[in-house]
């Protein structure tokens, strides 16, 4: 088993999120976000959080790539799509975005689909 740093992650899930946000997390966007829609709540993709049975309260908003608003959907992640920008709101604020859950859940499915298919193409390269 891997081990696994400050933000409990391994060094291969580490190194994914490191590369998510430098290349697929554009722009803070609030400023944009506040002033379109002046406070009012966004529609959007997984606004909902059941646990809570509310909606979502999002704090801070990033323009992102079109590959990681797929990912984030999966982990149910508050997303908008406005006039072809997709943007993630997210609901954690205060800490780099580098430790927010929604985003290191994303390295990790990553991470874990790289292993299934490391581990494949192992099984089928022996069975040769």
């Amino acid at each position: 088993m891997d081990k696994k740093n400050w933000n409990n992650l391994t060094e291969k899930e580490q190194t994914i999120l490191e590369r998510i946000t430098n290349k697929d997390v554009f722009v803070n966007c609030n400023e944009l976000m506040y002033g379109l829609f002046d406070g009012e709540h966004f529609d959007g993709v997984n606004n909902w959080d059941d646990e809570y049975d509310t909606l979502k309260e999002p704090m801070e908003y990033y323009i992102i790539s079109s590959d990681l608003y797929k990912h984030l959907k999966k982990v149910d992640a508050y997303l908008i799509n406005y006039k072809g920008l997709e943007i993630w709101a997210r609901c954690e604020t205060g800490q780099s975005i580098k430790m927010d859950w929604e985003l290191k859940q994303v390295a990790k499915n990553i991470q874990s689909f790289n292993d299934k298919i490391e581990k494949e193409y192992q099984a089928r390269v022996r069975s040769r």
